[in-house]
C-alpha cells in the first residue's frame, strides 16, 4: 500500500516526501540519498515556546559548519544534483503545509525546511574535509584554492576572509572584509559583554490593535516569488542561524520549489502565521565586531577597558526575504517616503555621501555641525516606543511587528562548542531590515522635535546618526549656544520617550570655518557661557555616518570615483 500511495504522489506532483500520515518514513530513504542525515523527529503536537527554543538552538549548533560553504555557483556538480533532487522532492511538503494551514502542520514543514541544508549539505562538506584534512569552518576555502594560504597572502584573519570572498567572485564582501576591524573571541568575556548589550524591558509589551480596515494583505505570492527569483542570482550572502543562505535558491530558482516557497514566504510577510513561527524565526546568531581600529583595540587592551563592540544578530533568511517583501509594499514605501526629508538611511540611495557633501559644503558656508549619536541604540530603543510608532506611522504594518517583535527573541552565542542564549527584550534586532524600519519610524519623532526647535538648522540623519547644521550668527558665541540647546533636547527629549541616552564620546559640535577659511585655533575659542558640559567642540573635522566633514583643500570639483571591481 506504501507504494502505491507514493506512486500516487508522484503522479499528482506532490513529490516524494512523505506527508504527516506517515510519520515513521524516512524521506531520505525514499530519494535512495544514503548522504543525507535521518529527519528530526516529527510533532505530535505544538511545543512550549521553551521547547521551540530549544529546538531552534539545536538546528543552529548543528549548522554551524555550514559556514564554510562556497557560493551555491561554485558547488561541485554532484551537491548541486543533490541539493536540486531534495528541494523538489520537498516541494510537495510545502504545498501540502500552506493548503492545510494548520499550526502544527505548518510548523513541522517549517521546521523541516531550516533543517535541509544541514541534512543534505552538512555530510558532503564534512566528506570533502575529512579527504583534505580539518580546517577551521569559518576560513575554509571553496574548492581548487590552495590551503593553507601562504603567511605572506594572509596575515591576518581580515586578509583570509577577504582571499576568500575573492576566490568565490564576490569583490564587495572581499572589500569589507579587508577593511572590517574584525571580530571579536567567541569567550566568557564577550558573552558577558553581549548579555550587558541586551537589557532588560522595564515593562510588559501592550500590542496594538489591528482593525478591519489595516488588517489587509502586504505582498502577494507573485510578488514573492519575482523578489526570491531576483535575490537568488545575487552574490554571497552569509549563512543565516540555521544554515540557509540566498544563493542556495539559484539552483532552484527554475523549479516548483521556488514557487511553492514563495507561498509560504508570503504568508509569514502578511502575518498569517501562527505565533509558534515567530518563536523559531525570531532566533539569530551574534556576532561581535569591533569598532575600533586593531591599534585602538590594543591601546584599550593596555589601558585595562574593554573592547567597544557593535553586536550584528544573523537572522533567519527566510523572515528576511518575508520582511524585505513586506517593506517593498505601498504602505512601507509612504512611511519611508514620509520621512526621506529629515532620514537618509532608509532606502536612500548614497544618503551617507550626500549627507557628507551637503554638511561639508555647509561648514564652509559658516554653518556649526552638531553630530549627536545614541549608545548602544538599537538594542536599548523602547521596544514599546517602537510598536507605537509603527501603529502611528504604518499601521498596516502593525500585524507583522506585532507577530515578530512583541516577544523576546532568542540570540545565540557560542563559547568553547557551547550554545548560550541572549534574550533581545528591547529595541530592534541588529541585523534585521523590519527592525531598521521601526527603529526610524520611533526616533522620527525626536527628529522633528529637533528640527521645529530651530527652523533655520537643517538637520539629517542616518538612522541613529543625527545630524544639525547651525546657520550663521551675529557671533560665534550665540550659534554654539543655539547648537547646545538643541543638544540638551535631544537628550532630554531620547531619554524621556525612547529610553535612549546620547553617546558623548561620538557627540561633538564642529566649529565653522573663520572669515578667512580657515580652521580655528581650540584655544582662542572659549566656551559660551551656559555650554553644555558633556557635548565637546572640534575644529579639526569629525565623522557622520562613517565620512569625514573636513575642510576642502581645493575649490575644484571632486575627483572621479575610482574604478570598482
Amino acid at each position: 500500500m506504501g507504494a502505491d500511495f507514493h506512486d500516487l504522489r508522484g503522479t499528482l506532483g506532490l513529490g516524494t516526501v512523505p506527508s504527516l500520515l506517515f510519520l515513521e518514513e524516512d524521506p531520505a530513504s525514499q530519494r535512495g540519498d544514503p548522504d543525507a542525515r535521518p529527519a528530526r523527529e516529527r510533532l505530535t503536537n505544538l511545543p512550549s515556546d521553551e521547547e521551540l527554543q530549544a529546538i531552534a538552538q539545536d538546528i543552529h549548533a548543528q549548522s554551524r559548519p555550514l559556514r564554510a560553504l562556497p557560493p551555491s555557483k561554485l558547488w561541485p556538480k554532484h551537491w548541486t544534483d543533490a541539493w536540486v533532487r531534495a528541494c523538489k522532492d520537498f516541494t510537495g511538503v510545502l504545498r501540502n503545509a500552506v493548503d492545510d494551514g494548520s499550526a502544527i502542520v505548518m510548523l513541522q514543514a517549517l521546521l523541516d525546511f531550516l533543517e535541509l541544508p544541514s541534512r543534505i549539505l552538512l555530510p558532503r562538506l564534512e566528506q570533502q574535509a575529512k579527504r583534505k584534512g580539518s580546517r577551521s569552518s569559518r576560513n575554509t576555502l571553496p574548492p581548487g584554492v590552495p590551503d593553507p594560504l601562504p603567511n605572506d597572502v594572509c596575515e591576518s584573519p581580515q586578509q583570509r576572509a577577504a582571499v576568500k570572498r575573492a576566490y568565490e567572485d564576490c569583490w564587495s564582501k572581499a572589500m569589507e572584509a579587508l577593511l572590517s576591524n574584525g571580530a571579536a573571541p567567541n569567550d566568557e568575556k564577550t558573552l558577558q559583554q553581549m548579555q550587558d548589550m541586551h537589557p532588560d524591558r522595564p515593562e510588559t509589551l501592550r500590542m496594538n490593535a489591528c482593525s478591519a480596515e489595516i488588517d489587509s494583505e502586504l505582498t502577494s505570492t507573485i510578488k514573492a516569488k519575482a523578489y526570491l527569483y531576483k535575490a537568488a542570482a545575487k552574490d554571497r550572502t552569509c549563512v543565516d542561524v540555521f544554515g540557509w543562505a540566498t544563493d542556495f535558491l539559484f539552483p532552484v530558482r527554475a523549479t516548483a520549489f521556488l514557487g511553492q516557497l514563495a507561498r509560504l514566504t508570503a504568508k509569514i510577510a502578511n502575518a498569517r502565521v501562527h505565533e509558534t513561527f515567530a518563536v523559531v524565526l525570531t532566533s539569530g546568531s551574534l556576532l561581535a565586531l569591533h569598532k575600533e581600529t586593531p591599534d585602538k583595540q590594543e591601546e584599550r587592551k593596555r589601558q585595562g577597558l574593554p573592547p567597544k563592540l557593535r553586536p550584528v544578530n544573523i537572522g533567519s533568511a527566510l523572515l528576511k526575504w518575508a520582511f524585505k517583501c513586506a517593506l517593498r509594499s505601498k504602505p512601507a514605501r509612504k512611511a519611508a517616503k514620509d520621512m526621506a526629508k529629515l532620514q537618509l538611511g532608509l532606502g536612500e540611495a548614497r544618503g551617507v555621501e550626500r549627507l557628507a557633501h551637503l554638511f561639508t559644503a555647509l561648514r564652509h558656508k559658516g554653518y556649526a555641525i552638531l553630530a549627536l549619536d545614541f549608545t548602544n541604540g538599537f538594542n536599548a530603543l523602547s521596544r514599546q516606543a517602537m510598536l507605537d510608532a509603527v501603529h502611528r506611522r504604518c499601521p498596516e504594518l502593525t500585524p507583522l511587528f506585532n507577530l515578530f517583535y512583541a516577544r523576546d527573541s532568542p540570540c545565540f552565542f557560542t563559547v568553547n562548542e557551547q550554545v548560550h542564549t541572549v534574550l533581545s527584550k528591547q529595541g530592534s534586532r541588529m541585523g534585521c531590515v523590519l527592525g531598521s524600519f521601526g527603529f526610524d519610524l520611533a526616533v522620527h519623532d525626536l527628529y522633528e522635535t529637533v528640527q521645529k526647535q530651530l527652523p533655520e538648522a537643517v538637520v539629517r540623519a542616518i538612522t541613529d546618526d543625527l545630524n544639525a547644521a547651525v546657520p550663521p550668527c551675529d557671533t560665534l558665541d550665540e550659534q554654539l549656544v543655539h547648537a547646545g540647546k538643541l543638544f540638551e533636547t535631544t537628550r532630554e527629549q531620547a531619554r524621556a520617550l525612547l529610553g535612549l541616552e546620547l553617546n558623548l564620546d561620538k557627540t561633538a559640535v564642529l566649529l565653522p570655518l573663520d572669515e578667512d577659511g580657515k580652521t580655528h585655533v581650540m584655544d582662542e575659542v572659549p566656551r559660551p557661557e551656559g555650554f553644555p558640559d558633556g557635548l565637546q567642540l572640534r575644529a579639526d573635522g569629525l565623522k557622520i555616518g562613517g565620512a569625514p566633514v573636513v575642510r576642502r583643500t581645493s575649490s575644484g570639483p571632486l575627483p572621479p570615483r575610482p574604478w570598482k571591481a
